[in-house]
């Protein structure tokens, strides 16, 4: 068994310019908890951690939209077994989200947005 522990970052607008945005609904969320992984779904960490998030986000009645994931290859340090990954996702209340039109949001300190006070709070939490 692989111990798999998922790390968040908040910044980042575009993923065509290689840049992350995570949009939490609280910055306790930040860190999800960690989850084994069998050697056998370790060849396949991408769909290991896309199908973890999901049922992650249903059981606390968030939306993962998963067409925003990026995620980076892992890194599987051998000596201790621990894959590490770093990854980037827009998640928000399911009321208010229509995942059909979902993008990735630019987000301009200077201009007032809803979630401006959840990012502000979540990055102050990572610095």
């Amino acid at each position: 068994m692989f111990d798999i522990h998922i790390s968040c970052v908040v910044f980042g607008v575009n993923p065509s310019l290689n840049k992350r945005c995570i949009l939490s609904t609280k910055a306790e969320d930040i860190d999800l908890p960690n989850f084994k992984l069998s050697v056998d779904q370790a060849s396949n960490i991408n769909q290991a951690i896309i199908d973890f998030l999901r049922q992650y986000v249903f059981v606390n009645e968030l939306e993962l939209l998963p067409q925003m994931i990026n995620i980076n290859s892992p890194t599987l340090k051998t000596e201790d077994h621990i894959l590490q990954t770093v990854y980037g996702f827009i998640i928000d209340y399911k009321s208010s989200i229509d995942s059909s039109k979902a993008q990735w949001i630019d987000f301009d300190p200077l201009q007032e947005h809803r979630l401006s006070p959840i990012i502000f709070e979540t990055m102050q939490k990572l610095s």
